[in-house]
Formats: structure tokens, sequence, C-alpha cells
């Protein structure tokens, strides 16, 4: 079939011509764009090169303290830190017997004696149990100078859970009161 335009030119629909695509320049454009990272990355390439040049120099000056630092470090963690394991876990500095030893026997009532002291250190508690005898007086009887006793006690380690225990006892004609105070508390360094 053939195709004839009887239109006058005026009234024709012109087809529009694609432009040639320019792929020279593209080509172009892309190798220069392809050189110009190239260029960038081989300066950022040079700049760390340089870089690590500084930090190689530093760590040669550093080395000998480091190696003397993890031989130090080794020393720490094979001897000294199962050592402190064993003060935190068996030893408690903030209450040592020396010092329960002194408040025992500052706010111990006239009256009373004592029968055992008891200091237990275990994994997960320290336990401290005051045993004695206590003889009433004409101005408190036992059991009030027991309960003074244990709270005078107790104001010097209130982070301890306490349990008190007096029975009545006949000595010799005598009326006594036996007392048990015990304290106890989670077994690290407060």
């Amino acid at each position: 079939m053939i195709r004839v335009n009887l239109l006058p030119e005026e009234f024709r629909i012109a087809e529009k011509k694609k432009p040639p695509i320019p792929y020279v320049k593209i080509a172009v454009g892309v190798g220069v764009l392809f050189v110009v990272l190239t260029g960038i990355f081989y300066l950022d390439y040079l700049v760390a090169l340089a870089q690590r040049g500084q930090v190689q120099k530093q760590w040669l000056k550093i080395q000998p303290e480091a190696l003397s630092l993890n031989q130090l470090r080794n020393d720490v963690e094979g001897v000294l830190k199962p050592e402190k394991e064993f003060f935190e876990k068996y030893v408690d500095t903030s209450t040592s017997l020396t010092n329960l030893m002194m408040w025992i026997s500052q706010f111990l009532p006239e009256t009373a004696w004592l029968t055992e002291l008891k200091l237990e250190y275990n994994e997960k508690e320290v336990e401290f149990l005051v045993k004695g005898l206590c003889i009433s007086t004409k101005d408190n009887s036992s059991i009030e100078q027991i309960e003074k006793y244990t709270q005078q006690l107790n104001s010097k380690i209130p982070y301890a859970m306490l349990n008190l225990t007096t029975t009545r006892q006949e000595f010799e004609g005598q009326q006594l009161t036996q007392f048990i105070i015990q304290f106890s508390w989670k077994n690290q360094v407060l």
C-alpha cells in the first residue's frame, strides 16, 4: 500500500528528527570522571599510606612498653586476680573481726557475760553469732538490758539481718537470761 499525503505543506505534521546521541561526548565525560575519581582515590591512598607510616613509627616506639604491659597484665590476671576474688569472697573488711569484738565489749552490760562468739564466712553470706548470759538489776530487767545491747550492736551493722533469741535459766538459785544474737549479711565488700 502506498501512502500519499495530499495536505498542503503548512497543514502537514512535520516529523521531528531525533538528534543523534552524542556517544563521543558521553565517552569523554565518563573518561574524565573516571580519571578524576582515580586521582582522588590515589591521593586518598597516598594520605592513608603516610598516616600508616606515622602510626608504624609510633608503634615501634611504644612496642617495648606494650610488651611489658602485656606481661604485667598476665601476671595480674594469673596471680593477683584469684587472690582478689578470694578476699572479696571470704574477707569482708567493712566489718572486720576487730571492729565486731570492739563493739561487743563496748556495749556489753555490766551484768552480762559472753559464752560464745562465732564469725563464719560462706559463699553467699556472713554469719556472726553472739551468745551470753545476763542477770537482772534493780533498775532494769535482763531482757531490757539484752534488748538495749542488741539495738546498739545493730546500729553498728545496720545492713545485717538480726535474730535475737532469749531463754530463762536458773543456775545455783540465780535467775539468768541466756541470749543468742545472730547477725547475717550478704558476703560482699560494702
